[in-house]
């Protein structure tokens, strides 16, 4: 990928980096019932194309979903961030 739709990716992943950064660097600044609820996690399925690419539509569908839950102005309602990466990981085989 060239220009612009090339670089995207790459801006993308630099603000993910600094918000992850930011949060854990000023989580103790935060509420607990709002540190409470976030999350950390790694994952390494062993999964087909066609499987990832069900996991990346069903997930999205999950997170779509949630925009209908909207809490409006309740006193307890806040943004929060969500970072999706469905990236291939190298295996034995293709780096051989």
């Amino acid at each position: 990928m060239r220009g612009a739709a090339g670089l995207f990716p790459h801006e993308l992943a630099g603000q993910h980096t600094r918000e992850l950064a930011t949060w854990l660097g000023t989580r103790g600044d935060r509420p607990e019932d709002r540190r409470r609820p976030s999350d950390l996690s790694d994952w390494t399925p062993n999964l087909t194309p066609a499987l990832a690419q069900e996991l990346i539509e069903k997930t999205h569908d999950l997170l779509e979903s949630h925009r209908a839950l909207d809490p409006g102005d309740a006193p307890d309602a806040g943004r929060v961030r969500l970072h999706t990466h469905v990236l291939p990981a190298r295996t034995d085989r293709e780096a051989g």
